[in-house]
């Protein structure tokens, strides 16, 4: 660690609390100044968390309290009430604007799911709505419906398997894993604009164009039609 340095570590929330601790030592060893960008009441890390939550009650933060985030007022007001724990005004709040869908079954929410995103999708564009799930199972069973109907619309071009992944021209995928030299990062996310068996070409939701080796596609790209709470904390799209 570069003497003097300042490390920012963004969606702070997340990170266990060991691999947390060990970058805060690290860099206050060094003589650096961590600093810590999240929220303690969204999602928590997948391992043992907890430290950032401990450290924003006892020391002094700058607190971000405007929300751009949710166009209409009513729904930045009804996540206000679900973040402090008022569940019952936040569901009243949905309920009263038609967002609750009730289902006899999971196969049949899985299915309205499927179509509501599609409507969505088909208004404001693929990359810009997004299903989400806790479970991983629910996640693939989703992003199969989802390319169901892009395969069906003529949406999905040529496809090649890479290890456990089929991947096909115009799928909307995400990067589980950062690689400096290709120019992605876990959660970089785009549309794949061209394959061989060899390569993917990925457009980025930035607009790049990134080359990714069959052994990364194969390990660390997965459909994004669909994705889980943690896998999208911090993306913003129009539907949800």
């Amino acid at each position: 660690t570069p003497a003097g340095v300042c490390v920012i570590v963004d969606e702070a929330s997340m990170a266990d609390t060991p691999t947390l601790a060990a970058v805060i030592h690290a860099v206050t060893d060094a003589g650096g100044r961590v600093v810590l960008v999240g929220d303690p009441a969204q999602l928590p890390a997948v391992g043992p968390g907890g430290l950032f939550a401990a450290l924003t009650a006892e020391v002094q933060t700058t607190e971000l309290t405007g929300n751009r985030r949710q166009h209409a007022e009513w729904e930045r007001d009804a996540l206000a009430a679900l973040r402090v724990g008022d569940a019952n005004e936040a569901l009243a709040a949905y309920a009263a604007h038609g967002r609750i869908t009730q289902t006899p079954d999971a196969e049949q929410a899985r299915a309205r799911l499927a179509e509501d995103w599609w409507t969505a999708a088909r208004e404001v564009g693929v990359g810009e709505a997004v299903m989400l799930a806790h479970r991983n199972q629910d996640v693939d069973d989703l992003n199969a419906l989802a390319r169901e109907r892009m395969r069906a619309t003529g949406r999905l071009g040529a496809e090649h398997r890479y290890g456990g992944a089929v991947l096909a021209a115009g799928d909307r995928v995400m990067c589980r894993h950062n690689d400096h030299a290709l120019g992605v990062r876990n959660g970089t996310r785009g549309r794949i604009e061209s394959l061989t068996p060899d390569h993917v070409v990925l457009r980025t939701h930035d607009g790049e164009l990134r080359t990714l080796p069959a052994d990364y596609a194969a390990e660390h790209v997965r459909h994004a039609y669909a994705l889980t709470v943690h896998a999208a904390q911090g993306a913003t799209v129009d539907h949800a």
